[in-house]
């Protein structure tokens, strides 16, 4: 059995492992495609806002030249002063320059005689980009040019504006000013050629464009800054799936095959725990179900009862239990008193389209005792109240079958739920009774249980009793019968009928509220 739970785990967690994969396999190209259709969004943005801001520093060069225009007619010399007076008065323009025949005649720099202008020029262009030349003296320039019947006036604008503006919008890359086949760097550097841009935005009414190149690392680096909240949400969920996976399948379908094998092979076998009475008498007992596996021995409760339960299973291995228990019973029911039952538990899944009440009477009808049995029924798993389960808890009521409610006071049960139900029993629940003596909230709820019980004419059983202390707390409060380690352990069947068969019985016995050992004592059991 060990084998099985080993390849289980190894089988869950593999599963699990895929299920981690799933959600990041699914969603990593999304946010990879986020990322980058953000960042390209953004990057866009940013560029058609710097356009704007170019093309109102075009737009002023553009002013200045036509406002220079009519300067063309005259000489230099009375020119100089005009245009010189114009730079002052026109945002972002450094210098207007006045050409003829490709030479450049007159600035409003003070420049004298003629320089002839380098860079060739194209009628149906307005705009140059320029380094170092004689347009552009200092540094480099965007120039803004015009031709007219008279001549050709250039207007600036210094590369310092220009770079303001790239480094203003430049956000994840390199951005550029492209005009021509010349480019302009955030840091004032001009090249010529072609040059690989991601993204290029072309200005609405001027002859340029900006460009924004971007490397992967750029993109990680946005990642980083804006996006890693998505991949931590689908890690988080990642990782809510592979746990949600590994819980699911440690549930009932991982284990159903092998209890459905178990079932086949009648490895469910019946372990008794007898109830005892304020006097040591045993007048009830529980079944308890154990998995006697072939290779792993005998199997905690707790490892399959809950798969079970989930599964359905739990219904036919009942049935497969109460059969075992008739089978072996009924030859000693001579032994057993007239006021003797016998309890099995029970789970929501047998109030469903279960044969239960035919389960019963089989049962029953091997023994002369009308209401030797009982059924238990957990607080924490409560029934609906259908037509169905009203129809069941009724026809077990006909055939003599008595109900108590399990491990009372953890669940939601109300008063209602005990009443409509008709629980003949109320049975403690361990956590309460393992706390008498050193925790008085749970005394003042053993006294509510109690007290209700008895308004409700039910019948009670503390479990769990492990101590002389609390053996004498509960008979002292009236509580009808007592289970526990203090009396006995689930024992095998085997065990149970051996003593039954004798008639005798070792326990503690519990009268006028002292406590006492009867060793050997020749009793009836009932």
């Amino acid at each position: 059995m060990q084998d099985f739970f080993q390849k289980n785990i190894v089988k869950r967690t593999s599963h699990a492992f895929l299920a981690f994969l799933l959600p990041l396999a699914a969603g990593l190209p999304f946010i990879t495609w986020q990322t980058q259709h953000d960042l390209e969004n953004d990057i866009r943005e940013n560029l058609q806002a710097g356009n704007a801001l170019l093309d109102s520093l075009v737009q002023h060069a553009e002013i200045a030249t036509e406002r220079a225009a009519p300067y063309l007619r005259m000489s230099c010399q009375t020119a100089q002063p005009y245009l010189a007076d114009l730079v002052a008065i026109t945002p972002d323009v450094r210098s207007i320059h006045l050409g003829e025949n490709h030479q450049i005649y007159c600035d409003s720099l003070g420049g004298k005689g003629i320089r002839p202008i380098k860079e060739q020029l194209n009628p149906n262009d307005e705009l140059l980009l320029l380094q170092g030349n004689r347009l552009s003296p200092v540094n480099s320039a965007l120039v803004f040019y015009r031709n007219y019947s008279e001549g050709s006036v250039f207007s600036s604008v210094s590369v310092y504006y220009l770079r303001n503006v790239l480094s203003l919008i430049k956000s994840y890359g390199s951005t550029q000013l492209h005009i021509g086949t010349r480019w302009l760097s955030d840091k004032g550097i001009v090249t010529q050629g072609n040059a690989e841009a991601t993204i290029e935005l072309a200005s609405p009414k001027y002859d340029y464009s900006l460009a924004t190149s971007l490397s992967p690392q750029d993109y990680w680096d946005y990642f980083l800054d804006a996006k890693h909240t998505s991949l931590w949400l689908l890690l988080i969920m990642s990782v809510g799936v592979s746990s949600y996976t590994f819980w699911r399948q440690g549930k009932a379908n991982a284990l159903a095959p092998e209890i459905r094998r178990a079932i086949q092979a009648q490895e469910f076998e019946p372990f008794i725990q007898p109830i005892m009475d304020n006097y040591g008498r045993m007048v009830r007992a529980e079944v308890l179900m154990r998995w006697q596996h072939p290779t792993a021995g005998l199997v905690r409760p707790d490892l399959f009862i809950p798969l079970a339960e989930e599964s359905g299973l739990i219904v036919p291995m009942t049935t497969q239990l109460m059969a075992k228990v008739r089978d072996q019973l009924a030859p000693y029911q001579s032994k057993i008193a007239d006021d003797f039952r016998i309890s099995f538990n029970i789970s929501a899944k047998h109030c469903v389209g279960s044969n239960l009440v035919q389960d019963c009477q089989q049962f029953l009808s091997a023994f002369e005792h009308p209401s030797l049995l009982s059924l238990e029924l957990t607080e924490r798993e409560l029934i609906e109240d259908t037509e169905e389960a009203r129809k069941l808890f009724s026809e077990l009521n006909q055939i003599g079958v008595r109900l108590a409610i399990d491990d009372f006071g953890t669940g939601h049960a109300s008063l209602n739920y005990l009443q409509q139900f008709q629980f003949d029993v109320l049975k403690i629940d361990q956590s309460f009774v393992r706390m008498i003596g050193s925790n008085a909230v749970s005394s003042h709820i053993v006294d509510t249980l109690l007290d209700l019980a008895h308004r409700l004419e039910m019948q009670t059983v503390a479990e769990g009793i492990e101590t002389a202390e609390q053996a004498a707390y509960f008979a002292s409060r009236g509580v009808d019968y007592m289970q526990g380690y203090f009396y006995a352990k689930p024992m095998p069947m085997d065990d149970f009928l051996t003593h039954l068969a004798v008639g005798t019985w070792e326990t503690p016995r519990i009268g006028s509220n002292k406590l006492e050992l009867t060793e050997g004592n020749e009793k009836r059991f009932g």
